[in-house]
């Protein structure tokens, strides 16, 4: 009986840790629920609330008095003039795109409210399932910025180009900072050549039409990005910040600003992670990271019972059968559990090794999302073995390639092919490949293989992965843009043509590089390159 009473007493410990761990869920729940001043909300496709935070629900509620719940339509609670631009911004994050963008909002009374909203897509297995969208009250900061432009400004003469121009397009002022940016020798220069702003600086003339419909509908426009033209022909990237001066009538009599030199900068951005407030491709979507971190770590702690506890149960039963069998043979077969004796003696060990087998998969799964979650200091670098490389990214993608290509073969290197380099960024460039390569092959007969390469290249100095797979291949036209910014044939599919952009540039910072090779119809073969570590 010491047997049966030591299995009883270990059911209802692994009872006590199944309560720990949803009274753990709960607590994330207040954790997300404490922070009065930063609302948290998520929608379904069809612009639907799947969950939010008591921020929000109070903010909806002291704003417009509804009290919303899951399922409500997001744009059940914003005025008409409103629910056009929150459609498009809902629309870009619904397509894979995240972003921060600062909303101003009227409230019912009329009052002026400022927000900095984070916009998230919501993934699951690859596929876009809604979004999340973080929003913190920044009304109070907005003002004080506002009060104190005018104050700013002599200070700021001297670092930036002012400029003071008609709604026509021609320059009324110009400093000589603004001249120096757009390579004219003087202001005078500048204001006596350009007599059309948007047909002469603007590479993209559409951006000026742009500009004149944020003035005109909000009377200013902020940290606007676009490419300009100087006087040599040569583009650069600048940023501006203009506001239009209205007349006794309510006509625009000027319009005056601020412009920036940030071509340095986009530069900076598109070698290393390629950000900017119209690119942020969550950078693996840094505030999601810390929630996933914090979320595995408090599933690992009740996980943490079964681990220790399931090999003891596992004994306790060996321990207890001989007890049972005398106890069968004396008083025939019994109930135990629900379950008869004779069937729970062949399915018990069954159900313990399953829980064990269960509880050391939840602690892998654990440990690669905070590995992958975890935020390094920037450049970074430790020894990387390519196959632990292959193996970290099958972890997330094993699923989407067994239904892609149920065959696929993965080779890794007998030995060590060792990089000096981020193994988590080498993760996110290869779950990049596999993704694409799912997503290339044929719905049957799919191929993929992947490949540890080592000794390969120039010099046999180099070592890397190969992602192959035979599915519609790539066009010779397309493979000499394939890896720029924003170049991507899946536009109707949702694709924002970011995700080789930036795998390429987490290449370029490792020294490294990424080589395709593709024929149309035939498939195609994508290799990332690095210097071995000697």
């Amino acid at each position: 009986m010491n047997g049966r009473e030591d299995l009883l007493a270990r059911l209802r410990e692994l009872e006590r840790a199944n309560r720990a761990l949803t009274r753990e869920l709960h607590d994330l729940r207040a954790l997300m629920d404490t922070p009065l001043n930063v609302m948290l909300f998520s929608l379904d496709l069809n612009y639907n609330y799947i969950a939010f935070n008591q921020a929000h629900r109070e903010f909806v509620k002291h704003n417009w008095n509804l009290d919303i719940h899951p399922g409500m339509h997001v744009f059940d609670i914003l005025d008409p003039e409103e629910r056009a631009a929150s459609r498009r911004n809902f629309d870009r994050v619904l397509k894979g795109e995240s972003y921060i963008l600062r909303r101003r909002y009227r409230r019912p009374k009329g009052e002026i409210g400022f927000y900095q909203n984070t916009y998230v897509p919501l993934v699951r297995g690859g596929e876009i399932l809604g979004a999340v969208v973080f929003a913190h009250d920044i009304t109070e900061w907005s003002e004080r910025e506002e009060e104190g432009r005018k104050y700013r400004a002599i200070f700021e003469k001297a670092l930036e180009g002012i400029y003071r121009s008609t709604a026509q397009g021609r320059f009324l002022e110009a400093n000589r900072e603004m001249a120096r940016i757009l390579g004219y020798d003087s202001p005078e220069d500048l204001m006596a050549s350009v007599t059309n702003i948007g047909r002469q600086l603007y590479c993209d003339p559409d951006d000026r039409e742009r500009v004149f419909s944020v003035i005109r509908s909000d009377g200013v426009i902020k940290d606007f990005e676009t490419r300009m033209r100087r006087k040599d022909g040569s583009e650069i990237w600048v940023e501006f910040n203009a506001r239009s001066e209205k007349d006794d009538q309510g006509r625009t009599a000027f319009i005056e600003g601020k412009l920036t030199d940030i071509t340095a900068r986009k530069d900076a951005e598109r070698k290393a992670e390629l950000r900017s407030q119209k690119m942020i491709q969550a950078d693996k979507m840094a505030s999601l990271g810390v929630l996933v971190a914090g979320v595995a770590h408090e599933i690992n702690n009740p996980n943490s019972f079964l681990t220790l506890n399931l090999p003891l149960l596992r004994d306790v039963w060996a321990d207890a059968l001989h007890v049972l069998d005398e106890y069968q043979e004396e008083h025939g077969d019994f109930v135990l559990g629900g379950l008869e004796y004779s069937e729970l003696r062949q399915q018990m060990p069954l159900l313990l090794q399953g829980m064990v087998d269960g509880s050391g998969r939840i602690k892998d799964i654990v440990s690669r999302l905070k590995d992958y979650s975890r935020q390094r200091p920037e450049g970074e670098r430790e020894s990387t073995d390519l196959n632990n490389v292959v193996a970290g990214a099958l972890a997330f993608v094993r699923h989407k390639l067994k239904s892609a290509a149920p065959g696929y073969l993965v080779r890794l290197a007998p030995e060590p092919a060792l990089v000096e380099a981020d193994p988590q960024r080498l993760i996110q460039v290869l779950i990049n490949l596999l993704v694409n390569a799912c997503e290339a092959v044929p719905a049957a007969g799919g191929e993929i293989t992947v490949q540890v390469l080592s000794n390969v290249g120039e010099n046999r100095a180099w070592a890397g992965v190969e992602v192959r797979d035979n599915g519609c291949g790539i066009a010779p036209l397309d493979l000499k843009y394939i890896q720029d910014p924003f170049f991507t044939t899946k536009r109707e599919q949702g694709g924002t043509g970011l995700g080789l952009s930036i795998s390429s540039a987490i290449m370029h910072e490792h020294g490294g590089r990424l080589e395709f090779s593709s024929e149309p119809g035939s498939g195609t073969a994508v290799r990332m390159l690095l210097p071995m570590t000697r």
